[in-house]
């Protein structure tokens, strides 16, 4: 009886923890879903005003620093730097092939297209079990690093951000 108790706390154990363990490939096809599903949605209510931007953040989520062009974010221990350039619009690809054009290529890439804006993923390779993920829009981008096992849902999250925000002195 003891015997067959051990056996199904191990296994059950062990079911936990392979659930738990999700890979880069299955992380970021689940963040390619994600993310194409919170730029397609209705953007969440910008409560949140900035000097520049007003933005929704997420529950938790505090501004921590802003400087020209950027916002330091915090949630829990990790940092989110919110990049913004007013000059460019929703529709412009320029501040994702700059990203794209720094270093070795992304592990992935993935754009968005719809009514006149222009969306992307980039998912980069830092070191074993670490990756950077920005999400933007336009001249908008959102940029982190986590651990293999958040990317998908802080690659949503971050998307659902980079969505709200808008222009204070929008002309």
């Amino acid at each position: 009886m003891k015997r067959n108790l051990l056996f199904a706390i191990i296994s059950a154990v062990l079911l936990f923890s392979a659930g738990c363990s999700s890979s880069i490939k299955d992380q970021s096809k689940d963040a390619e879903s994600s993310v194409k599903k919170a730029f397609e949605a209705e953007p969440k209510e910008a409560d949140e005003k900035l000097k520049e931007l007003k933005v929704h953040l997420p529950f938790g989520m505090s501004v921590k620093k802003e400087t020209a062009n950027n916002v330091i974010l915090k949630k829990g221990s990790n940092i989110y730097i919110l990049f913004y350039n007013t000059k460019e619009s929703e529709d412009s690809d320029l501040v994702y092939k700059m990203s794209i054009g720094q270093g070795e290529a992304p592990y992935l890439t993935k754009t968005y297209k719809d009514d006149g804006r222009f969306g992307y993923l980039i998912i980069n390779k830092v070191k074993k079990d670490l990756y950077e993920v920005s999400t933007g829009i336009g001249g908008i981008k959102m940029t982190t690093e986590v651990k293999t096992r958040k990317v998908a849902s802080t690659a949503e999250m971050m998307m659902e951000t980079v969505s709200s925000a808008e222009y204070r002195n929008k002309k």
